[in-house]
């Protein structure tokens, strides 16, 4: 869709995104104050490129970053913490080997695999650390049962246990990591050679042969870290779609609270669009959302001194709901730009400079929401003079290709009374509540609502210091009367750039 391809464009992926710093330092600063933030403000106002700035901003700092969009799995709370649980706990590896406490023939690759391990940030299980059990079977089953990934170490000599615990990774599927000691097959017991020869006719099954103990750690750590994104995303499709989101979110929570030693930052991205669930190709309230709000800050104050969370939200969700669910957040409103600053932005992006009198028309056609003028800069050609002529053909080129795409973007959730009320109002902005009124005959009460819904939970008009009401987006506004009245939309254009 032509909404996707906007919304990729329009984030940037930079670490210091132009006219931008102010609000950068403002995040940095509650970070340093170990504080959870929200950034709210209207679609396209640049919220996805400021957590994209403090990602990269912050990759070396003490924080583990994890960053989750709400937009790929809308009104999927359970994809939410699963995502969170997936990229944060330890994975826990279960290591089976003959030797216990460095004895025996695999005795120092078995106690080197734990240490490794437990370096890497992973969760090692091994028998001999557990404490003694009637039953030392089921608890290997149930540990096996649990892990992420089954490490297999073989030599030369057989263990009945060892090809047990084999047994039970792969009835219940555990993702298996095989180091064989030594190349020459014929020293090895049958037994110990047969399992090696499934494992090696096994596609599934990752296996490799080493000589030294300085060679087992150097492939266990390149291995075990290049297969990590793919088993973080098996954790991820396992719990994404069920429907008890509340233990998955509990599982995340417990696994943050055994991990006291580290930081970590989550980003999360388009909040809002937990609280809606689609069924049927209509979009509905998801029940759990405010449930889920409520949850949330209980569960985040438990965990305050190793966990920040950065929030962002089109829809104002945030005061939606009981403003006592979001106490704990500080909130950063991020708006369009001031107009001279706008002016020095588009200087920064396009590759020829442009003077005040031609950069006012363009931020007065285009408006000074960054992702409207980041659209405006995409479209002009590197190669072509920016004058009053190119500047018309821009703009009808943006209202032929994008209009209706943009249109989609900021109504896609609005019920149809409020879609008609903007589709007639937008073309007669700005304009105060008074003439709005007289001029629609529109019962105060339904009036009062629809006002409401368009300003403060869509963030699609805003008022003005002037006391009238101004869409939040120039070009969403243009977009609206070149469809609706189009001989306005060439009055309008030609009276600015005269």
């Amino acid at each position: 869709m032509k909404e996707k391809i906007i919304k990729n464009l329009m984030a940037l992926s930079v670490k210091n995104p132009p006219g931008r710093k102010e609000e950068i330092n403002k995040i940095k600063e509650a970070i340093s104050a170990n504080q959870n933030i929200i950034l709210i403000g209207p679609r396209r106002v640049g919220k996805t490129t400021l957590l994209n700035a403090i990602e990269k901003q912050m990759e070396n700092s003490k924080y583990r970053i994890v960053r989750y969009d709400c937009m790929g799995y809308k009104g999927n709370i359970s994809a939410l913490f699963a995502y969170l649980l997936a990229y944060t706990k330890p994975l826990k590896i279960f290591v089976s080997s003959i030797g216990k406490r460095g004895k025996g023939e695999l005795g120092k690759e078995r106690e080197s695999a734990g240490s490794m391990l437990n370096k890497l940030g992973y969760n090692p299980f091994l028998i001999e650390n557990f404490p003694d059990s009637d039953d030392p079977e089921k608890v290997e089953e149930d540990n096996i049962k649990d892990s992420d990934a089954f490490l297999l170490i073989l030599g030369n000599e057989y263990s009945k246990e060892v090809e047990q615990e084999f047994g039970f990774a792969k009835f219940y599927e555990v993702p298996v990591f095989c180091m064989i000691k030594g190349k020459c097959d014929e020293e090895r017991d049958n037994k110990v050679s047969k399992i090696i020869d499934g494992i090696r006719k096994n596609k599934e099954m990752i296996y490799h042969n080493y000589e030294s103990i300085e060679e087992f750690e150097e492939v266990i750590e390149k291995t075990i870290n290049k297969k990590d994104k793919e088993q973080r995303e098996e954790i991820f499709k396992k719990y994404k779609n069920n429907e008890e989101w509340i233990e998955i979110s509990e599982k995340f929570f417990e696994s943050l609270k055994t991990q006291k030693e580290k930081r970590f930052l989550f980003l999360i991205d388009e909040f809002g669009e937990l609280r809606k669930k689609d069924q049927d190709n209509k979009v509905t309230v998801n029940k759990n959302f405010e449930y889920m709000c409520a949850h949330l800050k209980a569960q985040i104050e438990k965990i305050k001194n190793n966990a920040l969370f950065i929030i962002t939200g089109s829809e104002n969700v945030f005061t939606l709901y009981p403003q006592k669910y979001f106490e704990i957040f500080s909130k950063i409103t991020i708006k369009p730009f001031e107009r001279d600053l706008a002016i020095s932005v588009l200087n920064e992006i396009l590759t020829k400079k442009i003077d005040n009198e031609l950069g006012g028309k363009i931020i007065e056609i285009v408006g000074t929401l960054p992702a409207d003028l980041q659209l405006f800069v995409s479209k002009v050609n590197k190669n072509a003079k920016i004058d009053k002529s190119n500047l018309y053909k821009i703009v009808k080129g943006l209202m032929t290709d994008e209009g209706f795409s943009m249109q989609e973007l900021f109504f896609e959730h609005l019920d149809k009374d409020t879609l008609k009320f903007l589709e007639r109002i937008i073309p007669f902005l700005p304009a105060s509540i008074d003439e709005i009124k007289t001029s629609f005959n529109e019962q105060k009460e339904n009036l009062d609502e629809l006002m409401k819904k368009v300003t403060e939970y869509y963030f699609i008009l805003e008022k003005r210091d002037d006391n009238k009401y101004y869409p939040y987006s120039n070009l969403l506004y243009l977009s609206v009367i070149n469809k609706n009245a189009p001989a306005k939309f060439e009055e309008i254009i030609n009276n600015i750039l005269k």
